[in-house]
């Protein structure tokens, strides 16, 4: 008898499937002993009686699950009449690995495309923007710039917008676009925006030293730039203190 039910259990334990088998037996079994052995009284034999309901419930349903989404997971080698047979598995299962990463790969492509896109959009709106400023189409530069922020914030844009704004005399409106393109171009300082800042701190009385600091900074970036702050209207009130003097000398 023993023997027999030795030779059976070892059967079972040949594949995942009689793991599992075996598993959900010997653990309902247990409790099912124990329940009709009558040890147990009070809380704990509520405990035990809703598990023996419950078990065989849940048992199903993992099995279930097990069944039908991953069925190929549930064999060994010896369930198999040959090993061609066992073969052709993992084969189907190795195609399956690669249409999931295929999927993956072509909805990374996607979205690196759909990206592309974008960005693409978004610089020919800057190319229109700058187009409309050089024609002295300021409404519709702003209308093109801010197609462009909605796609994406980035220093250019920000500073067109600002370079619009000025224009508008809404200098103070200017300046938080402008410290916004320097904040996200450090990476790339751009001496157009630091000159650009200093003028707008210029027209809006700012301390000396914050303009001056603003003022090294884009003529370090860019010294062509030393020409255009001798001769820029919008330096003028610091044109006459000795900090300008020594910057453009």
């Amino acid at each position: 008898m023993s023997n027999h039910l030795f030779k059976s259990t070892a059967h079972f334990v040949k594949n995942p499937l009689g793991i599992i088998g075996l598993l959900l037996v010997s653990v309902y079994g247990i409790s099912t002993l124990a329940f009709s052995l009558q040890t147990f009284d009070g809380w704990h034999l509520s405990v035990l009686l809703i598990f023996n309901v419950v078990y065989p419930v849940f048992s199903l349903c993992v099995l279930y699950v097990l069944i039908t989404r991953h069925h190929e997971k549930l064999y060994s080698p010896l369930d198999f009449q040959n090993a061609e047979s066992f073969e052709n598995l993992v084969k189907l299962k190795l195609q399956k690995v690669e249409r999931e990463i295929d999927a993956t790969v072509a909805a990374e492509l996607r979205k690196k495309m759909q990206e592309l896109d974008k960005e693409t959009k978004r610089e020919m709106l800057i190319l229109k923007c700058s187009t409309s400023v050089d024609m002295g189409d300021f409404t519709g530069a702003n209308k093109w710039v801010d197609e462009a922020l909605e796609l994406r914030e980035e220093p250019v844009a920000l500073a067109w917008k600002a370079y619009i704004l000025r224009k508008d005399h809404k200098i103070e409106e200017a300046l938080r676009y402008l410290d916004r393109a320097i904040e996200l171009g450090s990476d790339e300082p751009r001496a157009i925006h630091f000159y650009n800042r200093a003028c707008y701190k210029t027209q809006l009385e700012y301390a000396l030293d914050e303009i001056v600091c603003d003022l090294r900074r884009a003529l370090q970036l860019d010294p062509k730039l030393i020409k255009e702050a001798r001769r820029d209207e919008d330096l003028f009130a610091v044109h006459v203190t000795s900090e300008f003097k020594e910057l453009v000398a």
